[in-house]
């Protein structure tokens, strides 16, 4: 009986690979021509040695028409007048020095930089976090079409050598498939902060993050949840639109991010669709490891299972290298059976928290 539960947990783990990876690899990046002003928004809090890093790649930009507001929140560490002595029109600064109580503090800081932004579009990433070439702004241009209000980006982080970093790599490169398959499929559900555009007139038309601007996080993906259609949003996946992020470097502070980001996903309508898939995940694990510790060895198991290992690396290979992400398929078994098997505790910890700290 395990056996045949085995194999067809194979088969729906199989489909679920294929109907991710098909749109993406059969994805066409747009080329339209529109070249609208951007408003380039940036909320940061004590991020003083970042934006020394960032703010050059981002005024350095090959784009005809662009400005950047920095929201800074309550810093305290010289980023104000930092920003003060640079000299250039296209820089401007937002001074958040109290957050009302019914406000997340990240989010009451994009609140008000989205409404003194001069331009309608917006494009948004995080202090940490590079753009990889100066055609960032341009590729997110590229792909506005009549109707798009919203725009996904991707956002991969920094490798390194540790196993902690391959897992890191392997989840984030599987949560890309997942939404960016999703949207391009005319089902949005989330994003990342870190690489986004989206409408102020969108933004504004229903009060903004409201009614979720006191949780902490959600920024993006809520904000895709309340706004987001089969019609708006288009995806960006070109390598010039992408932007590199710093990973956690350990276990703890890694948990702590993760808890924040799968708490809002309590808030999702599809969450039961993700929840499914998880099970599906484990469950596929759990029998893997039953067949082969209790049970006599059964070649048939265990080439199906090498054999689905084998397609699972060559899909995420593909599908990485489409969305700008360079992931190392040698390190997937071991990545899979962590999220398989511990991950989901993660997520039920994070479900059953009624709040979490930003750190």
């Amino acid at each position: 009986m395990i056996i045949l539960v085995f194999y067809a947990l194979v088969g729906l783990h199989f489909i679920h690979l294929i109907r991710l990876c098909i749109p993406i690899i059969r994805y066409e990046n747009a080329s339209n021509t529109s070249t609208p002003p951007f408003t380039i928004i940036i909320a940061a809090k004590d991020e003083l040695n970042n934006l020394r890093e960032l703010l050059p790649l981002i005024l350095n930009q090959q784009y005809t028409d662009f400005e950047v507001i920095i929201a800074l929140d309550r810093c305290t560490d010289g980023s104000q007048e930092y920003l003060e002595r640079m000299n250039t029109e296209k820089l401007r600064l937002v001074n958040i020095r109290e957050v009302p109580d019914t406000y997340n503090g990240k989010k009451y800081a994009l609140t008000q930089a989205i409404k003194t932004a001069k331009h309608d579009w917006l494009l948004f990433t995080d202090a940490d976090c590079r753009p990889t070439t100066p055609l960032w702004i341009a590729s997110f241009a590229k792909a506005i079409s009549a109707h798009t209000a919203i725009l996904v980006g991707v956002s991969p982080y920094h490798q390194q050598h540790s196993l902690l970093n391959q897992f890191i790599q392997y989840e984030t490169t599987y949560t890309a498939m997942k939404y960016i398959s999703a949207a391009i499929q005319n089902k949005p559900y989330m994003a990342v902060g870190r690489n986004l555009a989206y409408k102020k007139s969108l933004f504004l038309s229903e009060n903004g993050f409201s009614p979720y601007e006191n949780i902490v996080g959600g920024d993006d993906d809520l904000l895709i949840q309340k706004y987001a259609n089969n019609v708006n949003t288009k995806v960006v996946i070109e390598k010039n639109g992408v932007t590199h992020s710093q990973p956690k470097t350990n276990l703890r502070d890694y948990l702590l991010q993760k808890t924040r980001h799968l708490h809002v996903g309590k808030l999702y309508r599809e969450k039961y669709v993700h929840i499914y898939w998880t099970v599906i995940h484990g469950l596929f694990w759990l029998c893997f490891i039953y067949l082969v510790l209790a049970q006599p060895i059964n070649i048939g198991v265990i080439s199906t299972f090498i054999l689905l290992i084998l397609i699972k690396g060559l899909i995420f290979n593909l599908s990485s290298r489409k969305l700008g992400y360079n992931y190392n398929p040698l390190f997937l078994p071991i990545s899979d059976l962590i999220y398989g098997v511990l991950y989901p505790f993660i997520g039920i910890r994070a479900l059953l928290l009624r709040k979490v700290k930003w750190k």
